[in-house]
Order: C-alpha cells, then structure tokens, then sequence
C-alpha cells in the first residue's frame, strides 16, 4: 500500500477530510491532496506531525515502510529514532491479539472438525503479528538501554523454566507435565 493510500484510509477512518488533516499538521489542503497521490515527497518530520495528528495504527505501519523504504527489521521505530512507535505498534497489536485469543478460547473447546480451517489460520496469523510487533519493540527496547541480548536470552530461558515451561519445542500444551 502506498502511503497516499493510507493516508487516505486513515483519513476515511477517522472520519476527517484534508482540511482537518492540514490544519492538524500545518500545511496547506492542496499539500496533503499532493501527498494522497504520490505528487509531492512527504518529509519525515511531516510525517510524524501526521502519525502524530492521526493516531492510526494501519497508518504508522505504512510510514514505516516509506521511511526505512520497505523494510521493518529493527528501524520499526524509525519514525521518531526511539522504541515508542515500536511499543505503540507492539501495544496496537497485542490487543488485536488478544481480541483473537479470546476467539481462540471459543474455537479450543470446538471438535476440531467442525472448526472453519480459516479461522484458525487468522487466529495464528493475528497473534504471530503481535509477536513479531512485541519481537521488534523488544529489539529496539534492547538497543536503547543496551541490553546484552545474549543475558537476556539467557535469563528469559531461566524464567520460562521456573514457571514450568517446556526446554523444547517437543509438542503438547508447553507446560512440564508432571
């Protein structure tokens, strides 16, 4: 998606015409027209003022890819160069996630040959979206406070060990089963 396009989705979502947006981010309407189809650049702090002015999790995603030019990997936060859109993004998608778990409890108690294969897939694919979400804001969190990501790996296998979590990724329900 463009990011032309998801300004104008986010607009559409928000219930907001140009004008709101340009007087929200201090710019003229004809410039965020130029901006909704690809006639002028969008330089990064307008984008931000604009992420700022919006508060669209879709919309922060797409600006993230104009800015790093298509790629997340560990610049998710490089909107404003700190962990925070990481953690907005992480925070946005984990309760997207949750909304799915708690479709998930419905479909577990399910025969499972009666449970639409498709709804399971999108219950998998929305929480793997909040982990990878969470993966980069840990990322970003790590690099900041520079975290040692070999202590850290080490101490959270310690963690998941005391709290009865299996070592391997054998199958079953990932509790020691006593």
């Amino acid at each position: 998606m463009s990011i032309g396009t998801a300004i104008q989705d986010a607009l559409q979502r928000k219930g907001m015409c140009e004008k709101d947006l340009a007087e929200k981010v201090f710019v003229s309407r004809p410039q965020v027209n130029h901006w909704k189809h690809g006639r002028r650049q969008i330089t990064k702090e307008s984008l931000r003022r604009i992420n700022e002015a919006m508060h669209d999790m879709r919309l922060q995603l797409a600006s993230i890819e104009y800015v790093t030019g298509g790629v997340l990997g560990q610049t998710l936060d490089g909107l404003d160069g700190t962990p925070a859109t990481a953690l907005h993004v992480a925070s946005v998608e984990l309760e997207e996630a949750m909304e799915y778990l708690r479709k998930a409890r419905w479909l577990v108690i399910q025969c499972p040959s009666r449970v639409d294969k498709s709804s399971a897939m999108e219950v998998a694919l929305e929480v793997m979206e909040g982990l990878a979400a969470l993966n980069e804001f840990l990322a970003a969190w790590a690099c900041r406070f520079k975290l040692d990501p070999q202590e850290l790996g080490r101490r959270h296998k310690g963690r998941l060990l005391e709290r009865g979590y299996k070592k391997g990724r054998s199958g079953g329900s990932g509790l020691n089963e006593a």
